[in-house]
């Protein structure tokens, strides 16, 4: 019985795999050109070091305690 049911599942896996669409608001989403300053600015932080990434984001490797969490929402703003 295991089998069979086995059986049908995978016979029907592909095309509900194939059938389904992966983005479904692209045709709603603006083409839009990135800023070489941007993108430079992202190749920078994928190449840094992590010990320098957690100086140039203020924080550590387990996260923001309260009161940083606080902080930081007042500094930049709560988004």
């Amino acid at each position: 019985m295991f089998k069979e049911i086995f059986t049908r599942l995978i016979r029907h896996l592909p095309s509900r795999l194939v059938h389904r669409d992966p983005l479904p608001g692209a045709q709603q989403t603006v083409n839009t050109a990135v800023p070489p300053s941007l993108s430079a600015h992202c190749l920078k932080m994928a190449v840094m070091p992590e010990e320098e990434l957690w100086k140039t984001f203020d924080t550590h490797p387990e996260g923001l305690n309260q009161a940083e969490v606080e902080s930081a929402r007042e500094q930049h703003g709560e988004k």
